[in-house]
């Protein structure tokens, strides 16, 4: 087990922190810490965790905690770490700091931007700044990352693709932001109490944002030039989110095919960072709670300017998710782990596989086959539509089922319903059952099958063979699998649906997995 250790653990990332680190099966935390409530319980702080943490609050002495655990986790304000780091601490734990005191390598930018003389710059160099989705290979021989700020987080994924790609013209590049109130703390301010801030929006630190100068450290690495932006954030009465809305000009002769290809080609391995379907704009709702980052863009060519979009959990992935999945790279760890939500971590049972393919039958280039497969033959029941006129997938589900039929698989594509198609649908709902089920070496009566899409449009035999035979080599039983897998029947969905409960009958531990679709 990791033994971690927090300090400043009853701030709102600190108990984030706790939140995450609680269900990551690989962590034990040892180190609850806290100036303000020392020798106090835990839960009593947060009785969200009360009966479930039993430890008491200690302070902040670093080098004592550095003795008790592999890692640290410092969600300090501005001045702290900088201020009790030594090489004795980092010689014996990795450190993880949510601070800015190690994310701006000019030490004078630091001191400008914060007003605080930094105490400990000989680390500035060794510190890796921990947006993870560009510098995991760095992070993973890090003693110390410096953890991004929540702003400069979703202003950087959101626009970095064309930054790096050089498609925008970063001289013109307007950075407007939208953040919910935890960002200001646990701390009793007046502009933070309810009756300021509920049913009023309002600009703050115009021109003078301590995140700016981070987001162009960060933009003009990718970019391989000096950046230099406006970036103006707004207080709106949410919790969590964060919403960015950035414009920049872009380059002549740039098409929006390029734009977009940015997006795909940049973040198509990345789990946490997911480019909504063209003209979806991004919503704080849909990231609560969670570790990703939704991000889109839009062309204007009225204007010849780009609109790039995300929204982020400020509290997850904009603090505490982030610090989890830096140390899970730092730890040779799925950087999933602990980050996932319950039902995630469900979606694919132990007896059963799952895959996605690229057949090429959505017109968008995206995965638009599913499988789901089990050695086993299993019962099966269903519902079915009461329509009139019934799609060929549902006649043949329906006849497996009268016929109390067991089954291996269920093949799933999402781009053509294969719904008023007549006898060719059905004989092409066939074809697909059975070119699976000759991959898998079942009977063809022992695949069921399901599509969605547009309707009154035939299936085509040649992507069909291609998804089977793609579905074949991508089988597998881990989380992603079955996570791929839901993201390919999407149509209008904005994101995947899956769901996951486990329960105990009669000495036995039931799982029970879920996928579909809808807007």
């Amino acid at each position: 087990m990791i033994k971690a250790g927090i300090i400043g653990a009853t701030g709102y990332a600190g108990q984030e922190l706790v939140r995450l680190l609680l269900q990551h099966k690989d962590v034990d935390i040892v180190w609850y810490g806290s100036r303000s409530y020392v020798d106090q319980k835990f839960s009593s702080v947060f009785g969200n965790v009360f009966k479930i943490v039993e430890d008491i609050c200690k302070g902040d002495d670093l080098e004592k905690l550095a003795e008790e655990a592999d890692v640290i986790f410092t969600a300090t304000p501005q001045g702290y770490l900088a201020g009790v780091l030594t090489e004795s601490v980092l010689s014996k734990a990795k450190v993880i700091d949510l601070s800015a005191d190690y994310r701006i390598k000019d030490v004078a930018t630091y001191e400008k931007w914060y007003g605080i003389k930094h105490k400990s710059p000989q680390f500035i160099d060794e510190a890796v700044y921990g947006l993870c989705e560009l510098n995991r290979d760095k992070v993973k021989k890090a003693r110390l990352v410096a953890n991004p700020g929540c702003y400069p987080t979703c202003s950087t994924l959101s626009i970095y693709p064309l930054a790096k790609a050089g498609l925008i013209d970063m001289s013109t590049l307007i950075i407007d932001a939208k953040s919910g109130t935890s960002g200001a703390g646990r701390g009793a301010k007046v502009p933070n109490l309810y009756c300021e801030v509920n049913e009023n929006i309002k600009a703050y630190g115009v021109a003078t944002h301590r995140h700016t100068p981070e987001i162009e450290e960060q933009l003009g690495c990718a970019s391989g030039g000096q950046v230099t932006l406006n970036f103006t954030p707004h207080l709106i009465p949410m919790n969590r989110g964060i919403l960015i809305t950035a414009y920049a000009s872009y380059k002549e002769g740039v098409t929006e095919e390029q734009i977009r290809k940015a997006y795909e080609d940049a973040y198509k391995d990345e789990y946490f960072v997911r480019v909504l379907e063209p003209g979806v704009c991004p919503e704080t709702k849909w990231v609560e709670g969670s570790n990703f980052v939704d991000v889109n863009v839009k062309v204007d060519e009225r204007t010849h300017r780009v609109i790039m979009m995300g929204a982020m959990d400020k509290i997850t992935k904009g603090a505490a998710g982030q610090a989890v999945q830096n140390m899970n790279i730092m730890f040779g760890l799925s950087e999933q782990e602990g980050l996932r939500l319950r039902s995630e971590e469900r979606r694919v049972g132990k007896e059963f596989m799952a895959a996605s393919a690229q057949a090429g039958i959505k017109y968008q280039g995206r995965t638009d086959m599913a499988l789901v497969y089990t050695k086993e033959p299993a019962v099966f029941a269903g519902t079915f539509t009461t329509n009139v006129v019934k799609a060929a997938p549902v006649q043949w589900d329906k006849s497996l089922l009268e016929k109390k039929q067991k089954v291996h698989a269920v093949v799933l594509n999402s781009g053509i319903a294969n719904a008023c198609t007549g006898e060719e649908g059905k004989e092409l709902n066939r074809y697909m059952a059975s070119v699976v089920a000759k991959n898998l070496q079942v009977q063809t009566e022992e695949v069921l099958t399901a599509s969605t899409g547009v309707i009154g449009m035939q299936l085509a035999k040649e992507p069909l063979k291609k998804g089977a035979d793609l579905l074949k080599e991508n089988l597998g039983d881990n989380v992603e699998k079955g996570h791929d897998a839901a993201k390919a029947i999407m149509t209008t969905d904005t994101v995947s649906k899956e769901a996951g409960v486990s329960f105990e009958a009669e000495g036995t531990t039931i799982h029970v997995g879920g996928m579909s679709k809808g807007s």
